[in-house]
């Protein structure tokens, strides 16, 4: 019961979207502590 409530109103789009965001929002928090920590540098390939 309570599990249909939590997903019945996303569909595939809103489950894509918000992972992205949540990628996006990780990727920001990882990116912030590097740059608090000095000598630490962030490089992608």
């Amino acid at each position: 019961m309570l599990a249909a409530s939590w997903c019945g109103g996303m569909g595939a789009g809103g489950w894509l979207l918000m992972a992205g965001l949540w990628a996006g929002f990780l990727a920001v928090v990882v990116w912030a502590r590097s740059c608090a920590i000095p000598g630490v540098t962030v490089t992608f390939r």
